[in-house]
């Protein structure tokens, strides 16, 4: 791995890889580092389309902040669903 590289990969200490003949066929990671993930890749997608990274209140962020800001607003709407269903 060169130096590059290793400032976009974030080591993830419950990533188990599954692999079948020598070659890597699955992959399993809890739910919270999916839906982290899955709101890091939202975030971008709003970046390519030009979105600008603004919080609610005008102040600009990082790429980080937002994709973090992003899982925290959605972990609070799971719980509020999930209570709603209890």
């Amino acid at each position: 791995m060169t130096e590059n590289k290793k400032e976009f990969v974030e080591p993830v200490s419950n990533l188990e890889v599954i692999f079948k003949d020598g070659l890597p066929v699955s992959i399993v990671l809890s739910v919270e580092d999916f839906e982290r993930m899955t709101s890091k890749i939202a975030t971008a997608e709003e970046l390519f389309e030009g979105k600008d990274l603004f919080m609610p209140d005008g102040q600009k962020v990082t790429f980080e902040e937002m994709a973090d800001k992003r899982f925290a607003l959605e972990c609070i709407d799971r719980k509020a669903d999930l209570d709603s269903c209890l």
